[in-house]
């Protein structure tokens, strides 16, 4: 692809690794994955919960989903997008909830939607 043009569509993802990598070096950047992928699979796990969702056979679910993506387990922008996604859904979620209950504070967070879906677009 030699003189064609290049976009750099992951920039928002580029810039914040290499602040991490100025600040703390390559043990902050593979933190950085490490805690953005716990999270990721911890707030999958409260999903599951909070639909009502056995402990038991959500642990195990988790757990599966944990080994079969450990492939891709890198410090590459589609993690932070596995983490974007989850708390789009958790908002989703939770606005669907609310609209069944007489209140709805909830419904406020649908704001969020369009702002961490910018974030997923500049990142991933």
């Amino acid at each position: 692809m030699h003189g064609q043009p290049w976009y750099a569509w992951e920039w928002l993802y580029d810039v914040l690794i290499a602040t991490i990598y100025q600040w703390l070096g390559l043990n902050g950047v593979v933190l950085f994955t490490g805690v953005v992928i716990a999270a990721t699979f911890a707030l999958v796990l409260r999903l599951a919960l909070r639909r009502g969702g056995s402990l038991t056979v959500a642990l195990i679910l988790v757990l599966l989903t944990v080994g079969a993506s450990t492939i891709h387990f890198f410090a590459r922008p589609h993690v932070l997008s596995w983490l974007l996604t989850v708390i789009w859904l958790q908002l989703l979620d939770s606005s669907e909830t609310a609209s069944e209950t007489a209140a709805h504070p909830e419904r406020d967070r649908l704001f969020w939607l369009p702002v961490i879906m910018l974030l997923y677009v500049a990142s991933t």
